[in-house]
């Protein structure tokens, strides 16, 4: 799964592409959050790049969670 998250990831980078995550509201939309946070960090090597680039999609309206209990 991991690395299919790591091509979404590197999609919503480079092609502007739209996140929608949506399941359980326990611990799935931090563990995706995440997940995107380390693969972005990983690719540019500058601290705190991984949260930036989350917090960039959803202010540009590109990360999107609908979670439930």
């Amino acid at each position: 799964m991991y690395s299919s998250l790591k091509c979404v990831a590197a999609i919503a980078c480079l092609q502007g592409a739209v996140v929608y995550v949506s399941g359980s509201a326990e611990k799935m939309p931090q563990a995706v959050a995440t997940a995107f946070e380390e693969i972005a960090a990983q690719q540019h090597q500058e601290p705190g790049f991984g949260r930036k680039f989350v917090q960039r999609l959803e202010q540009t309206k590109r990360y999107h969670v609908e979670a439930w209990s």
